[in-house]
């Protein structure tokens, strides 16, 4: 799944779904994001399968990209752990 289209409210939520080590990157992601300047918004949702210092490098990227959020709002969530089917 690419992208995800809602509607909550009169408000319209894109869902995209992004990777640390792989295409797209969080970086590519968010240079997309902010050249339509449709959005005011960015909630990032780390998803992990274990605890780890990949969270650190989900808000350390999201960091390098400040000089191409401007005014964009940054909410990183809580960490959400997948448990793997076994």
């Amino acid at each position: 799944m690419e992208s995800l289209d809602l509607k909550a409210d009169g408000v319209e939520i894109d869902t995209y779904l992004t990777y640390l080590d792989a295409v797209p990157r969080i970086p590519d992601t968010i240079w997309e994001l902010t050249q339509t300047g449709q959005y005011s918004k960015l909630v990032v949702v780390p998803m992990l399968l274990a605890s780890s210092t990949h969270t650190l490098e989900v808000e350390d990227q999201i960091r390098e990209t400040a000089s191409l959020l401007g005014d964009m709002e940054v909410v990183v969530t809580e960490r959400f752990y997948e448990v793997p089917y076994m």
